[in-house]
């Protein structure tokens, strides 16, 4: 991850510029104040807990509602880069969860090959 800008007096979210190699992904987590995503190149893989995958391309934005559990990351195909706006309350931007587990993930590229996904 590569911080483009720091939270401020002005703006109460930090951006970042993230890089993820085929088949990288984050951890379940959740932003107490929402995130914007906003892929640059390849192919990103989504999900909310308990919802469809979501296949986001170059130019594709995605907003994760403030304390909506999610992961996000690359496909198996190609490296995947995104621009992360994130916002901040009281001092927090993240939590962390668990794993995204291996069974998960091979959902979400299925789901993605099959044309399941959203």
């Amino acid at each position: 991850m590569t911080r483009v800008f720091d939270k401020n007096e002005m703006a109460k979210f930090s951006g970042g510029a993230v890089t993820f190699e085929p088949g990288a992904r984050t951890y379940w987590h959740i932003h107490p104040a929402g995130q914007l995503l906003i892929v640059q190149s390849g192919t990103a893989l989504a999900q909310e807990w308990g919802r469809k995958t979501i296949v986001l391309h170059a130019g594709d934005m995605l907003w994760c509602p403030p304390n909506v559990k999610h992961w996000h990351g690359a496909d198996m195909n190609g490296e995947m880069v995104q621009i992360a706006l994130t916002g901040d309350k009281e001092g927090k931007a993240v939590t962390w969860l668990e794993e995204v587990s291996d069974a998960t993930y091979r959902q979400a590229v299925l789901d993605e090959e099959n044309n399941q996904a959203l």
